[in-house]
């Protein structure tokens, strides 16, 4: 009797969720969204803007006075890259991102939120072989639907899959610093 009030004292207290992972987090409302903030003082606003429009898988772009809202599609992610094998990883950490970003700027640094996150994955006929060739079989997905587990982040996802979409995001986000100095 007293082991199994041992037991029953001592699982819950070891059976958390975890709710972030890398740059990923889960909010109160299950939503899964990524989340950086950057200190860089030679960064400027501007700078910030420039590299936002000049990225082609940026669309929708806002600029307010030191808030740039916009949708990233078609952020490709590359689990090579980071030494992951595409066999062995997810469909939906191989697909296409797509996100509704927001960057939040001060002087000094500047944070990246993405929400809304999706991820193209193949939807799968088992009833005709034939439909799996057609690309329209590839839809978006919400992340939360393959990552999630009703309770936090699921242990792939923690280990690997964030790690490769985390990756894919922030490369998107390399700064472009005009120059000034035509000297050659």
């Amino acid at each position: 009797m007293k082991n199994l009030l041992l037991i029953l004292l001592i699982i819950p207290s070891l059976s958390f969720a975890q709710l972030k992972a890398g740059d990923f987090y889960v909010t109160d409302e299950g939503r899964v969204n990524w989340q950086k903030v950057y200190e860089n003082e030679s960064v400027s606003f501007e700078d910030l803007v420039n590299t936002i429009k000049g990225n082609r898988v940026f669309s929708d772009i806002q600029v307010f006075d030191d808030k740039i809202t916009f949708l990233g599609d078609g952020i490709k992610t590359n689990p090579s890259a980071l030494g992951f094998s595409r066999m062995s990883t997810s469909f939906y950490a191989l697909g296409d991102i797509r996100a509704y970003f927001t960057i939040d700027y001060k002087p000094g640094r500047y944070r990246i939120t993405a929400i809304n996150i999706a991820s193209k994955s193949p939807v799968i006929h088992l009833g005709n072989p034939m439909y799996a060739q057609d690309p329209e079989t590839w839809q978006f997905f919400p992340i939360e639907e393959s990552v999630g587990n009703g309770k936090g982040l699921k242990k792939g996802f923690i280990k690997k899959e964030s790690l490769i979409m985390g990756k894919a995001i922030e490369k998107e986000f390399q700064i472009m610093k005009q120059t000034t100095n035509d000297d050659w």
